[in-house]
């Protein structure tokens, strides 16, 4: 494979977690371990090994049908992705000429399997590298993981020898290293080490390659509690909910300055309608004509200059700041999901720090709680002044009046 993938230890586990998503963990960590009279070059033997693998991830119910291809560059084997019980695996024949062919078959039949069993559960991954790169780590989540880190990588050295015409040997040392799979070896290694972790394996050592410093910390993978998570989840989310509570309390006072723009709407509306929209235009409205060319629309006076709305932009920025701790309760009270917009209802709120899930099946963290403006100290005496003035000052933005 060209352009092999490196990957952190945080992109890792994000695609593992999404493996343990769909594929449910077993009580311990499952190690597939291959037949010992199993032949690549034997095409029975090759049929056998791949039930035996099939059933291992728990698809007994289908049965491969592996046949040896001729492949394009790059493209070790393949996979049909359908719901039928045969199953059709193509393996390049090429592969057979490898050292370690059996290692190296064997890493196939893990990746493809894998596609097989990713696709019946229901990952499925339109972008081609991410679907491989997810397959790839699921052959070390399921069981497959020695057979992954035995025939990703060989290295094939051999040696020739020349004469040369004063009687002398020239010896050259060749070396070819054979890559399979999407990712380098050492984000196998330590993908390996990770799954062996999750599932309180620690003393992992394959030796070959230096584990991340990454890795140095997965001593405690398993000591995290639900409320562990809840709480991180919630400290992670805090910047979120204000400024989620600040958009809410910006949105109020915004539709509530929408509002106050409609009687001049209505205004233009009346003036202009009927010689617009009317039969015969001017000709036939010539009062109206009159009216609406010559006498001015006192409601437009409330409507601000573009340049005025250029410069509601670039200073509500400031004005949004004022807004931390405004005890304003309806947007307190009013649960918007972040993902779909849904509204829930104020008698299903309840007080504090809370973990939402939308009807859409997205979660979200929400803060209600409220500053107490009425303790009487410097700050919050700052706050209770904020809170009156940011409306009139937000208005004054609005119609031109800058201070």
């Amino acid at each position: 494979m060209s352009e092999l993938k490196d990957l952190s230890v945080s992109n890792i586990l994000s695609c593992l977690a999404l493996v343990e998503e769909f594929i449910p963990r077993q009580e311990k960590m499952p190690h597939y371990i291959p037949s010992e009279n199993f032949n690549p070059h034997d095409i029975l033997s090759l049929q056998d090994e791949a039930k035996r693998m099939m059933t291992f991830v728990g698809l007994q119910e289908y049965t491969p049908i592996v046949t040896l291809e001729k492949m394009e560059v790059n493209h070790a084997g393949s996979i049909n992705l359908n719901a039928d019980k045969e199953v059709f695996i193509d393996i390049d024949r090429e592969l057979l000429k490898r050292k370690k062919a059996k290692n190296v078959i064997l890493g196939v039949l893990a990746h493809e399997i894998c596609h097989k069993l990713l696709f019946l559960h229901g990952l499925y991954m339109t972008e081609n590298i991410k679907n491989e790169i997810c397959t790839d780590l699921a052959t070390l989540y399921v069981g497959f993981g020695e057979l992954t880190l035995s025939g990703c990588k060989e290295v094939d050295t051999w040696k020739t020898e020349q004469r040369n015409p004063d009687g002398s040997k020239t010896i050259t040392k060749h070396t070819v290293t054979y890559s399979t799979g999407y990712l380098t070896p050492e984000s196998y290694e330590w993908a390996y080490i990770l799954v062996a972790h999750s599932y309180g394996e620690t003393n992992i050592e394959r030796g070959e390659y230096d584990a991340k410093s990454e890795l140095s910390s997965l001593s405690d993978f398993k000591s995290y509690t639900d409320e562990d998570v809840k709480n991180q989840f919630k400290e992670e989310s805090w910047k979120l909910t204000e400024d989620t509570k600040i958009i809410g309390h910006l949105r109020l006072l915004l539709d509530q300055l929408q509002k106050e723009l409609v009687p001049a709407y209505k205004q233009l509306d009346n003036r202009y309608k009927r010689i617009i929209l009317g039969k015969g235009g001017v000709a036939n409205h010539p009062i109206a004509t009159q009216y609406a060319m010559t006498c001015p629309a006192n409601k437009l006076n409330d409507v601000p200059e573009p340049a005025g709305l250029r410069k509601i932009r670039d200073e509500v920025k400031s004005l949004v700041k004022d807004l931390s701790g405004l005890n304003h309760e309806t947007p307190n009270n009013q649960i918007r999901c972040p993902f779909c917009g849904r509204q829930s209802a104020q008698s299903s709120i309840s007080l504090g720090v809370s973990i939402r899930k939308c009807k859409c099946g997205h979660i979200f963290c929400w803060d209600s709680r409220q500053r107490d403006v009425n303790s009487g100290n410097e700050e919050t005496e700052n706050i209770k002044n904020n809170h009156v003035k940011f409306k009139d000052r937000l208005k004054k933005l609005f119609r031109g009046n800058h201070e």
